[in-house]
């Protein structure tokens, strides 16, 4: 059967059999962006033929980004590694290399990051390298419990301009937000807001409001901080309208989200992350074959497990055995992907991959993973994932316990109500049930009936 094909095809090992990547001299830097390059090519293929909005020809693409920050990504590592001593060029390689992996998020362009940042603290005096540098990628995938020394080192340093010290403040302030301590992540927001009133700014008061479940305040900081963009950047105006939508959505307005996501994606068509979030839309508006067709390209260009299990979900929905047995065997196949993606980069996937698990997995897995999660960044969402993961182990008792410390938080968007909702019901406490049930649903109308886990 096709479907079988496709697999196969999206496996990077037999990519690398089809198009096999020149042997490359140099250190093993050259040799992983070699293999990156590659898939990017194949990638952009798969962006020209996986269909989308219509848009102008002059309209600067999802594509067109990904060849001019490749491009530089390259460049810059080429001018590194002729410059055997050099901190400076290896770390300005490593920053264009977690510009790709940001827009791409990709775990090879993540692995070429880390293996430049690596390499910059070997050159030179010992110990001393690119901290700043450093914490915004650990803070990328995840990795919280490495972020503060490289915080205190930047900000020691004697260097550090004005610009550099927005960057530390609004990486502090994120990490403020990750653990769940709002009040200190508000405070820096508010002060770089009365100091700079810049884009950067607004976004995160925009993102401040929306973890607390202040939709309307969100939306309207997300207004704010569209309207100071001063250097025209397509990926961030359509990132904004992808904000927009996603609190849309957050609030039951699918059809205001996805005309939200539509205008992001004419501002930067080809853009996977927006295109994932419409064909979430059209699977809930029951339009499989759009949601199908949407999916099987995001797999086909991203690799992604996250789009196989949503593939698998599409198709086990119809009664035909044949859509049964693929989508079975993309469950496995996510499943799978899953675990390799584990292994490398945990804190990275670990998010994602709860989310799947605890519709999908074994209840003694879902917790492990979730107690992994929290121990990373103890916010919000992943303390109610944790909440959830005690639920369906039956510990309802610790379940409880953790869900009255995040009710404790400023932490207030729907998922945590519902499961309030829920967990008050499986203790039997139906009074506190329904009014949590009613909480969430004037935040999200109609969550009760999706939030199942």
């Amino acid at each position: 059967m096709n479907f079988y094909r496709l697999m196969i095809e999206q496996d990077l090992q037999l990519l690398n059999t089809k198009w096999p990547v020149k042997p490359v001299s140099g250190d093993i830097c050259s040799r992983l962006v070699a293999m990156s390059t590659m898939v990017s090519v194949v990638v952009s293929v798969c962006l020209l033929i996986g269909g989308g909005v219509a848009y102008s020809k002059n309209t600067q693409t999802y594509e067109d980004v990904l060849i001019r920050i490749s491009r530089d990504a390259d460049a810059k590592l080429h001018v590194a590694e002729s410059r055997l001593n050099s901190k400076v060029h290896v770390e300005r390689a490593a920053l264009a290399y977690l510009e790709k992996a940001k827009l791409t998020g990709r775990i090879e362009d993540f692995s070429i990051t880390e293996m430049l940042i690596k390499q910059a603290f070997h050159r030179g005096e010992a110990g001393v390298g690119p901290n700043l540098t450093r914490a915004m990628f650990n803070f990328s995938v995840h990795r919280l419990s490495s972020i503060d020394r490289d915080i205190a080192a930047a900000k020691s340093t004697l260097l550090a301009d004005a610009e550099t010290n927005e960057k530390i403040d609004l990486l502090q302030g994120d990490l403020y937000i990750q653990r769940g301590q709002y009040a200190k992540a508000k405070a820096i927001y508010d002060d770089l807001e009365t100091r700079l009133s810049d884009t950067s700014s607004a976004i995160r008061l925009a993102q401040y409001f929306a973890y607390i479940g202040e939709y309307e305040t969100a939306e309207r900081w997300f207004k704010v901080a569209n309207a100071r963009i001063t250097r025209e950047s397509p990926q961030l105006r359509a990132w904004i309208h992808l904000q927009l939508g996603i609190l849309d959505f957050e609030q039951g307005g699918l059809d205001q989200a996805r005309a939200h996501y539509e205008q992001g994606l004419a501002i930067l068509p080809g853009y996977w992350l927006i295109e994932e979030h419409i064909a979430e839309i059209d699977a809930l508006n029951d339009h499989d074959r759009r949601a199908e067709d949407a999916y099987r390209s995001l797999v086909r260009r991203t690799q992604s497990p996250q789009f196989m299990a949503a593939l698998a979900d599409v198709l086990s929905q119809r009664a035909s055995i044949e859509d049964t047995e693929e989508a079975g065997v993309w469950h496995d196949r996510a499943l799978s992907r899953y675990e390799r993606m584990l292994a490398q980069f945990p804190e990275l996937v670990s998010g994602h991959a709860l989310d799947y698990y605890l519709q999908k997995g074994d209840p003694a897995q879902v917790l492990e993973l979730a107690l992994h999660n929290y121990r990373q960044r103890p916010g919000g969402m992943a303390h109610v994932a944790l909440v959830q993961a005690y639920a369906i182990n039956g510990q309802l008792g610790k379940a409880a316990d953790e869900l009255n410390l995040v009710l404790n938080t400023a932490y207030r968007r729907a998922d945590l109500l519902a499961t309030a909702a829920i967990v008050y019901e499986a203790a039997e406490q139906p009074k506190q049930a329904r009014n949590f049930q009613t909480m969430a649903e004037s935040k999200k109308p109609g969550i009760m009936l999706d939030h199942q886990w």
